[in-house]
């Protein structure tokens, strides 16, 4: 197995792991009520994600540093890019900030998290479906 290989397999499993996860936290967002013992597992869950899309991200600049000449100049390459980057801020900075907030106390800040949650579950379901356009 060629390097190039393994670290499209490592790409390939650690997106899917992601993938679950986000459907996870949606499937545990969008059921009411939503209380503390579903912010746990949510708030729980969401650490793996961080440590796959990490590896997932790792392995993506190994690949596309090897056909950086074909990507450099693809709009579809830069619109995955903007949506990783986008569903980072919404995965990261606001899913998980309200999450920590309802455990905190308050439940209120958990409003929107549903429609957030939507966000990101869509927003990776476009980074996979372009990410199949250059298989």
């Amino acid at each position: 197995m060629t390097i190039f290989r393994f670290a499209l397999l490592v790409h390939l499993i650690s997106a899917s792991v992601v993938m679950g996860i986000v459907f996870f936290s949606l499937v545990f967002s969008v059921s009411k009520p939503l209380d503390e013992v579903k912010l746990k597992a949510i708030s729980f869950i969401r650490k793996f994600g961080l440590h796959a899309m990490s590896l997932t991200v790792i392995a993506g600049i190994y690949m596309a540093y090897r056909n950086w000449d074909e990507l450099n100049s693809s709009p579809i390459f830069w619109v995955k890019i903007a949506l990783i980057g986008l569903d980072y801020f919404i995965a990261v900075r606001l899913i998980n900030a309200k999450v920590a907030s309802g455990l905190s106390g308050d439940l209120n800040s958990t409003r929107g998290l549903t429609v957030l949650t939507w966000s990101s579950f869509i927003a990776f379901i476009a980074i996979f479906v372009i990410g199949r356009i250059y298989l």
